[in-house]
């Protein structure tokens, strides 16, 4: 990736190139999977999203995409010089990650590679502070063909490690994990091999709720995140909406742009009540 200036216009820009693999075959599949991720930036416009330029090739025929420049830094960065973040900006950041990864959801494709690498912090010029998802290089559209399995164990969605046919639910997973990661500055599970990402091996090594490891936990905060870390996709929130929500709710944050998904998502009643009483 290049910092670059356009010519007449003199605005900074990330160019990011693919760069030349040796096996002419496994270059054609890395090749479509960059082409595939301009394709897919470019159906998307969110605040949290990187805004794409432009695309195409280069002379010599190298893809190349054309993003903002953005100024910050990766979790990843974060998690490794300062630790685990203050709970209340942990979650407000994830809120804007899952508020802007429901609308590439809604356009029927799915990230299937976030990990806190993959999340940048950036400074709007109002002094805000946003995350951006980055690296769409190996989504797919829900119906589509998914391919090989690609991705990072440790913030794979179970059942992503042993079949390529994942939904949506896969990145609430994965959000899940970074968000435990970030409030705690543990990760729910010690992977290492890919048989260690297994449903069956995660399930035999459940986590404890990331209030185990916090000054002041919060409970309800606990529910939400465990919900969406668990095993089975039919037990997590029934889209990513839903666990903003929970978690915007459970937090205190006031979320105005999320409509309640209750309605129409059959989330417990339980919980809705304990909304409620809290409000």
């Amino acid at each position: 990736v290049y910092e670059a200036v356009h010519a007449t216009l003199g605005y900074r820009a990330a160019i990011k190139l693919l760069k030349p693999r040796d096996d002419d075959e496994l270059s054609e599949q890395v090749r479509e999977r960059f082409l595939r991720e301009a394709r897919l930036m470019a159906q998307l416009e969110h605040p949290d999203l990187v805004h794409l330029y432009d695309y195409g090739l280069t002379p010599d025929g190298q893809p190349y995409i054309v993003m903002e420049f953005l100024t910050g830094h990766t979790l990843t960065r974060e998690l490794w010089h300062h630790g685990a973040m203050k709970p209340l900006r942990a979650h407000r950041l994830m809120c804007r990650a899952l508020h802007a990864l429901e609308l590439a959801h809604r356009a029927g494709i799915i990230h299937r590679d976030l990990k806190p690498s993959n999340l940048m912090s950036t400074t709007t010029e109002e002094g805000e502070e946003v995350i951006k998802i980055l690296d769409f290089g190996v989504s797919s559209h829900v119906t589509g063909n998914q391919g090989k399995i690609f991705g990072t164990p440790l913030y794979m969605a179970p059942e992503q490690t042993i079949s390529m046919k994942v939904d949506r639910r896969a990145d609430q997973f994965s959000l899940a994990v970074i968000l435990y990661e970030l409030v705690t500055g543990r990760r729910p599970w010690n992977i290492t091999r890919w048989e260690d990402a297994s449903p069956w091996e995660r399930d035999r090594n459940a986590p404890k709720p990331p209030s185990f490891y916090m000054r002041d936990g919060n409970p309800e905060i606990d529910g939400v995140i465990m919900r969406a870390l668990e095993i089975d996709p039919v037990r997590r929130w029934p889209d990513i909406q839903s666990f903003a929500w929970g978690l915007a709710m459970a937090s205190g944050i006031e979320w105005s742009a999320l409509p309640d998904p209750w309605d129409r998502a059959g989330a417990s009643i339980q919980h809705r009540s304990q909304s409620s009483r809290r409000a």
